[in-house]
């Protein structure tokens, strides 16, 4: 009976409870992507990994996101679906990079790690107690990262990965200028602290990471360069160089296809610059032309860059709606000047750095002339990088990894695409201005030839030299910046031409399809509203635009 009572007075088991709902497809991409960005802080910093547990670290960070999102289902609808589809590719262009061993090049004169973090340092104005003492950490970091930088030259010598030996001649030059303690030098000039502490790092630890960097560069490495300039010279180099042009052009482009559409545009572009001479006193002579327009000095160019980019910024609200406020205008640091383009755009940092658009008047490139300076300043701000960027910054709906980056052939196309608009924004009224543009995109046309025939047909520099010289009347160092930045930063060229190709082509479909109702404006506002896209979505997502707009 006790049995019996004490089975009856035994409550009933509680109910189960109810399963927890699936997350809902669109908010789960949207959890990870965010949890990605908040993890992948270190990777996108100007001390990237170059260790080996750190690049270890960083490739499975890249593996299990992109395993998190295969695990998904792929989204039905179009706003989350470019999401997902962006953020796949990202991850496999970045997995697929782990296979070839850049940081066995850790330098370069055109971008790398000491010259990033010096350019950083150089647009930063007077810092916060905070900044500081996390300017003293970077100078530590820097430290360590130059001592894993050599290490990982000399590893490069025993595999038979060795940087050309113009290369390492032009990067002891800034190297030498930011190891000295000099007024001028960015990590003086531009690290004002209200601290000590941070003074000292500079002096004690940052100058003389950047010494030792250059020491052994001059003193070890430079006399075992290699002569070479190609990838294709390297183990992997046929491959790595296809992931390259994936890696700027978004797409598996074939070397013959891109190098034969480079030497078409240029073929094209001189005719349209030929034409245009016709109406000067230098009919078919542009060497004779630009030599006219002798380049102003500095202080004469800066006012009027400013000039512009006001001017620019008022003319093109009416096909592109409310600009940004301008990017802070400066002279490029002394470390810059022999590798620095005329004008080279550095986006904002939010709460840290404002957006700076550095200007290199002493570079002497006779192509650079104010006369033609409409276009590249354009290009580089308002409606170019500076508007794209602000834009896609500003965009708070879309996640993190692609409002603080894009697709390299979205962004090098619209700046090109840009600072050929000046004349319909009437703001071309001279032939020194209307030059411009054409200039340009010959500039960009050359480079994917130059960039092709370098690292994939067995050009050598001087050949690429002789090229870029029989078509466009530069002088010694501007042909060499055009040259050895290919030699640098393989496949980075062709972002240009590829990007701007497409979105001239979505324009010419955009107006055919709508007629009397294209809009420029509105065909801009559905151009960059969701970000740098890779250029098949883009065409995908401008497609849909002109349905709804019809």
């Amino acid at each position: 009976m006790a049995l019996a009572l004490g089975a009856c007075s035994r409550s009933a088991p509680p109910p189960a409870p109810p399963a927890a709902p699936a997350p809902e497809p669109r908010a789960a991409l949207e959890r990870l992507v965010e949890a990605y960005w908040d993890e992948s802080a270190a990777e996108r910093g100007e001390l990237r990994p170059i260790d080996l547990s750190g690049l270890a670290a960083a490739r499975a960070l890249e593996q299990r996101y992109l395993e998190a999102l295969l695990a998904l289902p792929r989204p039905n609808d179009p706003e989350a679906l470019l999401t997902y589809e962006v953020f796949r590719r990202e991850r496999e262009v970045a997995l697929a990079g782990f296979t070839y061993p850049e940081e066995l090049f850790p330098v370069n004169p055109f971008d790398s790690s000491p010259l990033r973090l010096a350019l950083h340092a150089g647009a930063s104005d007077a810092l916060s107690s905070k900044q500081a003492v996390q300017w003293e950490a970077r100078a530590r970091e820097f430290a360590r990262w130059a001592d894993q930088a050599i290490v990982n030259l000399r590893a490069g010598e025993q595999r038979g990965y060795v940087l050309p030996r113009v290369l390492v001649e032009e990067s002891l030059v800034p190297l030498a200028q930011l190891s000295t303690d000099t007024p001028d030098n960015p990590f003086n000039s531009g690290l004002r602290s209200p601290t000590p502490g941070l003074a000292t790092a500079v002096r004690q630890t940052l100058l003389p990471a950047y010494g030792r960097l250059h020491d052994f560069l001059q003193h070890e490495y430079l006399a075992r360069a290699r002569s070479g300039v190609s990838l294709r010279d390297l183990p992997l180099g046929e491959a790595w160089y296809a992931h390259r042009i994936r890696r700027y052009t978004g797409q598996e482009r074939s070397v013959a296809d891109l190098h034969a559409f480079g030497q078409a545009e240029v073929e094209r572009l001189q005719g349209r610059v030929q034409a245009l001479l016709v109406e000067t006193a230098f009919p078919g002579n542009l060497a004779g032309y630009l030599k006219a327009l002798e380049p102003a000095s500095e202080p004469d160019q800066l006012e009027s860059v400013a000039r512009y980019l006001t001017q620019g910024a008022t003319a093109a609200e009416a096909a592109f709606g409310p600009a940004p406020r301008a990017p802070i205008l400066r002279a490029v640091p002394v470390f810059r000047v022999s590798t620095a383009d005329w004008l080279e755009y550095a986006p904002a940092v939010p709460g840290e750095l404002d957006a700076v658009l550095w200007l290199n008047a002493r570079a002497g490139a006779p192509d650079d002339p104010l006369g033609g300076g409409w276009a590249r300043v354009l290009a580089a701000a308002t409606p170019g990088r500076h508007l794209e960027t602000s834009s896609r910054i500003a965009a708070r709906t879309l996640p993190r990894f692609r409002r603080f980056g894009g697709d390299p052939a979205f962004e090098a196309g619209w700046a090109l695409y840009a600072g050929a608009v000046g004349e319909e924004l009437g703001l071309y009224h001279d032939t020194a201005a209307r030059l411009g543009p054409l200039m340009a995109e010959e500039r960009c046309a050359l480079g994917m030839v130059i960039d092709t025939g370098l690292q994939a047909q067995g050009w050598t520099r001087a050949q690429a030299l002789e090229y870029l010289r029989a078509h466009l009347p530069l002088d010694g160092g501007a042909a060499q910046r055009v040259v050895d930045r290919a030699i640098a930063l393989p496949g980075e060229a062709l972002a240009c031409g590829v990007g701007l190709r497409e979105i001239r082509a979505l324009r010419a479909e955009a107006q055919q399809r709508l007629g009397a109702r294209f809009v420029a404006s509105e065909f801009h506002a559905a151009l960059l509203a969701e970000g740098a896209l890779p250029l098949d979505l883009l065409a995908m997502r401008l497609r849909r635009w002109m349905e709804s707009a019809h």
